[in-house]
């Protein structure tokens, strides 16, 4: 009798244990990753710049091919120290042998500058910046972002230089001199006889021009969102808290092509995401712990 009055209280115990239904798992994520703003986002150079990755040459083509860019690309041949090898002989006394020896020469090698302009379709993807977190509900009790004006109390009358009369002057002045005027100032009239010529010969290589010429900014745009599909393989804890640990199917969506060229991802493409935390508070029940 005994034994089943202390089973009948365990078996009422265990009854009100906090449960995390696979829907609710669900709802606390999606709000999650709502708040976090979570979804993907690109760096696309645009302007002219040298390029002489031919992948990054590749995914800059086949955004101009989804209309996203305009491309162009020139080649310029670069002036440059190469260092290459050679089999030569070598001959001693008993025998002769080859061997591999490295030798620098002056030679050319080709650089690709390309010019690349986002187009109206592009353009509706830029964003001016990747959004931050929105802060979460314990962060804004604590009013972080207010504000307080200190003008009204008496330490604000106090002047945080203590001597204002004793100002530092420049070594110079606490000598009663001057600075000498510099070398352009000391020179008056040009000197009859001199003649100066305006004429300016460009030596530069094709490379060097073009260098000069490079002026490129990182367009942020944005290629993908996040979608929870289910959350699943709940575990639910007791010791020393209340907690639960899950995964979650999750899915890109609204992949354009910017996700696809840029961070190969594909629409309704799903990934696996695991050790997802939630944790029970009384006073605000189930809550995601922790989302990276």
């Amino acid at each position: 009798m005994a034994f089943g009055a202390v089973l009948l209280g365990l078996v009422s115990c265990s009854s009100h244990q906090p449960k995390l239904p696979a829907s609710k798992a669900k709802s606390l994520l999606t709000e999650e990753l709502d708040r976090q703003n979570a979804a993907g986002y690109a760096n696309i150079p645009i302007g002219y710049f040298e390029c002489n990755d031919d992948a990054t040459r590749l995914s800059l083509r086949q955004l101009a091919a989804c209309e996203l860019i305009t491309y162009s690309c020139e080649r310029v041949q670069k002036p440059e120290r190469v260092k290459k090898t050679r089999r030569v002989k070598r001959t001693s006394y008993w025998s002769s042998y080859y061997e591999t020896e490295s030798y620098w020469v002056n030679d050319t090698v080709t650089a690709y500058f390309v010019t690349t302009a986002l187009t109206e379709k592009g353009r509706k993807l830029v964003v001016d910046s990747i959004p931050e977190p929105e802060p979460t509900d314990d962060v804004k009790d604590l009013r972080l972002d207010k504000e307080f004006d200190l003008s009204g109390y008496p330490e604000a009358k106090v002047d945080p230089v203590e001597f204002p009369g004793m100002a530092s002057a420049s070594p110079l002045e606490e000598e009663g001199m001057t600075e000498m005027p510099s070398g352009d100032e000391e020179m008056g009239e040009d000197v009859p006889g001199e003649v100066t010529s305006n004429v300016v010969v460009d030596d530069r290589s094709a490379y060097e021009r073009a260098k000069a010429n490079e002026s490129v900014e990182q367009v942020v745009v944005k290629a993908y969102e996040i979608d929870v599909v289910k959350v699943r393989n709940i575990i639910v804890s007791t010791t020393p808290n209340v907690t639960a640990t899950a995964e979650a199917v999750l899915e890109y969506s609204d992949v354009n092509p910017v996700g696809r060229i840029v961070k190969k991802v594909y629409e309704g493409q799903r990934f696996l995401e695991k050790g997802i935390e939630f944790v029970y508070y009384q006073d605000k029940k189930w809550a995601i712990k922790d989302v990276e």
